[in-house]
């Protein structure tokens, strides 16, 4: 493995162009300033980890993707703090955690987001000769400005993560302890209202098996048809109120709601009550009115 000296950082580099350093440095000082080289057991459990992931994919009968060692990136822990990203610009992992079973974790989390990376297209309208541009997908989360579905997308991810961690840190060779400290700091509101979705599916056609089934099978495919499943049940304008938690700079929530606990318990309780009433109250005080006038116009199609 080659090593590069960039002002006098080392930045270990697996078949990675050397223009990627600078981009790096430029993208997020913090992660590129503490890399270190990956030990042989990094590297072991992360090619077992991508084995994981693509029996997953296997299994949910989508596409096997194509996920590299060298496209893992660990980095020294500041002040323990543990983080990570998947950079689709790059197609990297950014990896910093203060234990071996911390850094197992995060990599299969954003190995996740790496293995749901799409490409994005240009092509021809149908009709006409207009070029259109599908933009680059991870997950749920699309390329536009907006970036709708981002909490989404991290909810999936993230429970997708815990059921293999549960299943398989036995043969990662993960401390259990470590596991259960850190899975509850690990989007806890955002997985408190994914269950809820998934959960009343008991009442309607799928099952709550079936529909996280769904989600995971879309996480990795464009089939994301089921998403109006959710809107059957909870009511014409719900996915806007679903696609708004976590949007880029807060595009569609209200400029007065400044803390993001209260954010996410107004669209937790907006998923938990039946009263179509107290839906629509929650739904003015999540989006914008601009937003909110969209999902009043859709109910009124209904009524």
């Amino acid at each position: 493995m080659e090593k590069i000296q960039l002002n006098n950082q080392p930045f270990y580099q697996d078949k990675i162009s050397r223009e990627l350093p600078d981009l790096w440095h430029k993208k997020n000082r913090f992660f590129y300033e503490r890399e270190r080289e990956k030990t042989s057991e990094e590297r072991e459990s992360i090619k077992r980890i991508i084995e994981i992931i693509q029996e997953e994919q296997a299994n949910l009968g989508v596409s096997v993707s194509s996920l590299k060692e060298s496209c893992f990136h660990i980095f020294q822990s500041d002040n323990h703090r543990n983080s990570g990203k998947y950079d689709l610009e790059t197609n990297t992992i950014w990896i910093a955690g203060n234990s071996s079973t911390i850094i197992k974790k995060i990599a299969i989390h954003e190995g996740i987001h790496a293995a749901s990376y799409k490409d994005g297209e240009i092509h021809l309208g149908s009709r006409s000769q207009v070029l259109h541009f599908t933009p680059q997908r991870v997950g749920y989360r699309g390329g536009s400005s907006r970036e709708m579905l981002r909490g989404f997308n991290e909810m999936v991810t993230e429970k997708m993560t815990q059921e293999l961690v549960a299943t398989h840190e036995k043969d990662l060779n993960m401390n259990h302890a470590e596991i259960v400290a850190f899975n509850k700091k690990s989007y806890p509101k955002h997985l408190a209202i994914l269950d809820i979705i998934i959960g009343n599916f008991t009442t309607t056609g799928s099952t709550p098996s079936d529909i996280w089934t769904k989600m995971k099978r879309g996480l990795f495919t464009e089939q994301i048809f089921f998403l109006r499943e959710i809107e059957k049940k909870y009511g014409k304008g719900s996915l806007r109120v679903l696609a708004s938690m976590d949007s880029c700079s807060n595009v569609d929530l209200q400029p007065d709601i400044f803390n993001q606990s209260e954010i996410y318990q107004a669209i937790y309780d907006f998923f938990i009550t039946t009263n179509q009433q107290e839906r629509e109250r929650l739904a003015r005080k999540i989006l914008d009115p601009h937003w909110y006038e969209k999902y009043e116009n859709q109910n009124k199609k209904t009524e």
